[in-house]
């Protein structure tokens, strides 16, 4: 009875010291059955990855795939969309990190067109390829200051923080008919509103438009840890967003009434406002933590 009695105390002392070790908000972390911890501590790093674009890939597919995309394309150039591709995190407590993102992305498109040939007898049947090829670099950075409260696997988070982003965009144009003293006013496809037209001055590129934003902004969300360390989430944020918009150059080619000319025009006027406005953004990512 005393060996029992002294075994039953050593015992409770095990448990007790075990539960104080494992949460110090007073709440037990879980163990796998390998005896390792689901849920993160302190000192715990994690990188993630969002997980949409490869979402909308796939959903796609069942609209005509239309849009399907498995770029990493996740904001514009009017940088309201802020959610970063690559996630890292640092817990700094059982229930807090320091989570920074980052994006880098490239974006290339090439859209064709075709238009009727210059004939002097014209024959709709008879076409060219009008061709518009665009790219735009995505830069992005930020960090958030989370929270997290929840029992057993599922884990809500809320917080705040800043990212800046930075885009650059540039377009090149290529015309099947020229323009020539036979065919001064060719026909051609204007890109920017979607129809043919003919006659005269058309673009031939587009280069050096930069827009670069800042966004303080909240975010709540909830992971679900499905193994240990572990987690698929979902999260959403809501901010003020303030950016500035600069213009690049546009290079045009029009008929004189005598020559073919190309011209560089001078730079448009950048945005000069500074205006606040909501900036929402959502994300479903996964987690490993180490």
């Amino acid at each position: 009875m005393r060996k029992f009695s002294i075994l039953l105390v050593a015992l409770v002392f095990t448990v007790n010291a075990f539960a104080q070790e494992n949460d110090k908000n007073g709440e037990v972390n879980m163990m796998s059955k390998r005896g390792e911890y689901i849920l993160p501590v302190e000192g715990d790093f994690a990188l993630g990855i969002n997980a949409l674009p490869m979402v909308n890939y796939f959903g796609n597919l069942f609209n005509g795939t239309a849009g399907n995309s498995t770029s990493f394309r996740t904001f514009t150039h009017t940088l309201v969309r802020t959610t970063p591709v690559l996630f890292g995190k640092y817990y700094l407590t059982d229930k807090s990190a320091i989570r920074a993102g980052l994006l880098i992305g490239v974006y290339n498109e090439t859209n064709r067109e075709n238009v009727m040939m210059n004939q002097q007898i014209p024959d709709p049947k008879v076409t060219v390829t009008d061709v518009m090829k665009s790219t735009e670099t995505d830069l992005g950075i930020g960090a958030d200051y989370l929270m997290y409260r929840g029992k057993g696997r599922v884990q809500g988070f809320y917080g705040g923080g800043i990212s800046v982003n930075y885009t650059k965009t540039k377009a090149t144009y290529n015309y099947g008919n020229l323009i020539t003293t036979e065919f001064s006013a060719p026909y051609w496809y204007d890109f920017a509103a979607g129809t043919t037209t003919s006659g005269g001055a058309r673009i031939l590129s587009q280069s050096g438009d930069r827009s670069i934003g800042v966004v303080l902004s909240g975010v709540v969300g909830v992971e679900y840890f499905i193994a240990p360390k572990i987690s698929i989430g979902g999260e959403f944020r809501l901010g003020l967003y303030t950016g500035y918009d600069f213009k690049g150059y546009r290079t045009v080619e029009r008929w004189t009434g005598t020559e073919r000319e190309v011209e560089t025009l001078p730079k448009d006027a950048n945005d000069g406002s500074i205006a606040f406005r909501n900036a929402s953004s959502g994300s479903l990512f996964m987690m490993f933590h180490f």
